[in-house]
Parts: C-alpha cells; sequence; structure tokens
C-alpha cells in the first residue's frame, strides 16, 4: 500500500511546483501554460453533453 502513497504524493507535489494556469508535463517534465480552453473547454463540452443529454431524453418520452 505504501507505493500507492508514494505515488501519489510525488503527483501532489509535481502538480504543486506549476502555479495556477499552468499545467505539468510529463513528457518534458516541465510546467505549460495552458490556454484558455483548457480550462473553459471541459466545461463547454460538459455542457454539450448535458444539453444532448436532455435533448435526448425529452425526444424519446
Amino acid at each position: 500500500m505504501a507505493p500507492v502513497i508514494d505515488q501519489l504524493s510525488s503527483l501532489l507535489q509535481k502538480r504543486a511546483l506549476c502555479p495556477s494556469g499552468y499545467y505539468y508535463d510529463y513528457d518534458f517534465n516541465r510546467c505549460v501554460r495552458g490556454s484558455g480552453w483548457y480550462w473553459y473547454g471541459r466545461w463547454i463540452f460538459a455542457a454539450i453533453v448535458i444539453i444532448l443529454f436532455f435533448l435526448i431524453f425529452f425526444l424519446w418520452a
């Protein structure tokens, strides 16, 4: 069980190294600035999925 805790703590330490608006690139081992779509894109995708869910639900009902 200890290796899982060690892996989790190392992941959190790497995430803490990057300032707000940046994400950790594991390929190059550095912080990379995320674009506005990096943050807002996931919310837009979630909204589209929810709208499609309700659309299919109401058309099927």
